[in-house]
């Protein structure tokens, strides 16, 4: 469904994007999950039918694992029968199910816990179908020639095999739940390591509704979105990495203006200098220091010349608006109305990417972003974002 107004290697690269998701467990699992991140009302009315269609059309795909199935996968990650390791477990009631894993509640000695299991076989499906990215470096070379495709190919099939991975989301989990232990808003489930296993973690359960479940309203809402956005920004300078996967479902609301943080697989180390210049690049984009800007985005890798970052600075300003220079409401209709100020763009912007070079540690703060932006939207909050971002990632959480 790609607009005739793109570039024809453009169109080239999302026909075979959407052919390749089409065809794929990761790619059917990538759409099953956007179901909940994507709001229709935020989408071009042309598209909303289409996109969502397909969208809940793989979500309804999803069904919980079989009990027999639970029970097995639990008995070889433990080497022995469950109902052994944790008190009541029932494997025919999942607390919830994603299109990669499914919880259950349980406990460990009185305390309360969640057992994520991944579904048994993805991790070797996945991992067959990761050598098909392959297929899109070369129409990705044609649309943007400046990119390193096979560097961002195989930065995005490391990425996802360590999310496959739950002995390593167990062990982001402890580091970050360590980093955050004493902090007032912001908690994370402390993981049971010796239970934790490449297809199965335990960790503490955490009461209350993500925001997939119900969204706050009024200073409630406003106070989850700062905390929110100081969880997603700040957590790069407090633990060092990035939690790409900010979705509704991975957001627990524990309390007023209090959060807690789940599901850290999709995790990614963060080089300090390379934030410092991003965010030296976002406070001049603000100001519109161009010089400022240049600088950053040159230092980073970004664009090559003063000339392509001047083209950006003023295309970022007039698409951003006023969610770039002060208070602004962010919900879907201003993403809707920020989408048709980009398509105003399109042709200087894709001359533009053209010239784009991202840096392959810069594909998972991508995601993190676009995760925050949509989930940040559903709550529908007027704030400083920029500052709010800046002042997080400058301090940490």
């Amino acid at each position: 469904m790609a607009d005739d107004r793109l570039p024809p290697a453009v169109r080239a690269l999302i026909s075979a994007g959407t052919k390749l998701a089409r065809s794929t467990t990761a790619g059917r699992i990538a759409f099953a999950g956007a179901h909940t991140v994507v709001d229709p009302a935020a989408l071009p009315e042309r598209y909303r039918d289409d996109i969502m269609a397909e969208l809940l059309d793989a979500a309804a795909g999803v069904e919980p694992v079989e009990p027999k199935a639970v029970t097995k996968a639990l008995k070889d990650a433990w080497g022995r029968d469950p109902a052994k390791v944790v008190d009541g477990l029932d494997a025919a009631a999942p607390l919830a199910v994603t299109p990669g894993a499914q919880t259950h509640r349980a406990s460990v000695d009185g305390e309360d816990v969640v057992v994520k299991l991944l579904r048994p076989g993805l991790r070797e499906s996945i991992r067959s179908d990761l050598g098909l990215l392959e297929t899109l470096a070369a129409p990705a070379r044609a649309a943007f020639p400046a990119l390193d495709a096979g560097a961002l190919i195989r930065e995005a099939r490391e990425r996802i095999l360590d999310e496959l991975d739950l002995e390593h989301e167990a062990a982001t989990q402890r580091t970050v739940a360590r980093a955050l232990r004493r902090h007032p808003s912001i908690t994370v489930p402390s993981p049971m390591s010796d239970l934790c296993h490449d297809g199965v973690m335990v960790s503490a359960h955490v009461a209350g509704p993500t925001l997939a479940d119900a969204l706050p309203t009024g200073e409630d809402a406003a106070a989850v979105a700062r905390t929110l956005l100081r969880a997603a920004i700040g957590l790069p300078r407090t633990a060092g990495l990035v939690h790409a996967d900010l979705e509704p479902a991975n957001v627990i609301v524990t309390g007023p203006g209090t959060i807690a943080l789940v599901d850290l697989g999709a995790t990614r180390r963060v080089d300090g200098a390379r934030l410092d210049q991003a965010l030296d690049a976002l406070a001049a984009l603000r100001a519109g220091d161009e010089a400022a800007f240049t600088a950053a985005v040159t230092g980073l890798g970004l664009l090559p010349d003063a000339e392509s970052c001047a083209v950006a600075m003023r295309l970022l300003r007039e698409a951003g608006a006023e969610l770039l220079t002060g208070p602004a409401r962010l919900d879907a209709a201003a993403l809707l109305a920020l989408g048709t100020r980009i398509e105003g763009q399109v042709d200087e912007g894709f001359a533009l990417a053209t010239k784009v070079r991202l840096d392959p540690q810069d594909l998972w703060p991508a995601r993190m972003l676009g995760t925050l932006v949509s989930t940040l939207a559903r709550l529908g909050v007027t704030e400083d974002w920029v500052a709010l971002a800046l002042e997080a990632g400058r301090e940490g959480c």
